[in-house]
């Protein structure tokens, strides 16, 4: 089965990265067809990829190509399709096309509230004739934004790239997967949406309380939470399934004082030893990650643009 996503450009190698992981996660075999930066087109091994979708923050629509060819055999292939219920046919800067199609599907056009939406756009040399599967619910993130949240902090990763990084990690349903610097616990949150049993840490009391509060509040059910310093959690904790972390960087952040560099080899010390092996690290960094840190070794690495001074790098690790 062939399926069309279309990304987010603003974050487009992160996006793609993004899908590939959470196809992994699912067990779903993927080949990717072609990219054309606003849409990746692949072959998926399995046609139930609606839940696999809705894992994704960082895409907008997931389509079903139903016809690849020439514009008179996708007018053709249309000539065939019945509707039971209401639809309407969208063509990508083409009004026109978008008569002519809908006049051909059997069924009861409705470009408000359609039941089943139908999208045309070409490819090359061909067109595309596809059905959509699925849509980012973005008034949910909305919601999920820090702003939003009860308990509140400036500084905090946007939901749609918390639920990113949750995607890289390969996180699956019933995974235990930590966030060390939790602070408000917006990554601890998206883990939670996918399913995962999340287990939060902080140095200060008042923001594990708050985290509990947005945790609750957004319907995460299965967390456990820690105050503490982050080199004493692997006395406290078991080995776990996924780390996903955004440390305290800025004059904005905890840090009681430390420099960011001892802090992490401080940290990453304790995540070798908490991360079961061949499980992944995903944690946003200030500044070009090292290939090899600890028995780490790194896979990927995204740059994320936060204003005209400040650039952050999400970088994939496994642990070896």
């Amino acid at each position: 089965m062939q399926i069309v996503i279309e990304k987010n450009l603003a974050y487009n190698t992160l996006a793609l990265s993004e899908i590939a992981h959470a196809l992994n996660a699912e067990g779903i075999k993927f080949d990717v067809i072609w990219d054309e930066g606003r849409r990746v087109c692949l072959d998926v091994s399995r046609a139930d990829i609606v839940h696999t979708a809705s894992r994704l923050g960082l895409a907008r629509r997931c389509f079903a190509v139903l016809k690849i060819g020439t514009l008179e055999e996708v007018l053709g292939f249309a000539d065939s399709i019945r509707v039971d219920g209401t639809f309407c046919v969208r063509a990508e800067h083409n009004p026109e096309l978008e008569k002519t199609l809908g006049a051909k599907i059997n069924g009861i056009v409705s470009l408000e509230n359609p039941g089943v939406l139908f999208f045309v756009f070409s490819h090359g040399s061909n067109f595309y004739f596809c059905k959509k599967l699925w849509e980012i619910d973005n008034r949910a993130y909305f919601l999920r934004e820090v702003k939003n949240r009860p308990f509140f902090m400036p500084v905090s990763i946007h939901p749609k790239i918390a639920r990113a990084m949750v995607n890289l990690a390969e996180v699956r349903a019933g995974d235990c997967v930590l966030d060390p610097f939790c602070g408000t616990g917006g990554i601890l949150i998206e883990a939670g949406l996918v399913g995962a049993n999340v287990i939060g840490n902080d140095i200060r009391k008042d923001i594990i309380a708050g985290a509990r509060k947005n945790l609750l509040a957004y319907g995460v059910q299965k967390f456990e939470l820690t105050c503490g310093d982050v080199g004493v959690l692997s006395q406290k904790l078991k080995c776990v399934d996924a780390i996903i972390t955004d440390p305290p960087y800025g004059r904005s952040a905890t840090t009681m004082g430390e420099s960011c560099d001892t802090l992490l080899q401080r940290a990453f010390k304790v995540f070798s030893e908490l991360l079961s092996t061949n499980k992944h690290l995903v944690i946003v960094l200030p500044g070009q990650p090292v290939e090899q840190i600890s028995n780490f070794q790194l896979i990927e690495v995204h740059q994320v643009y936060v204003h005209k001074s400040l650039t952050r790098y999400i970088c994939l690790y496994r642990k070896e």
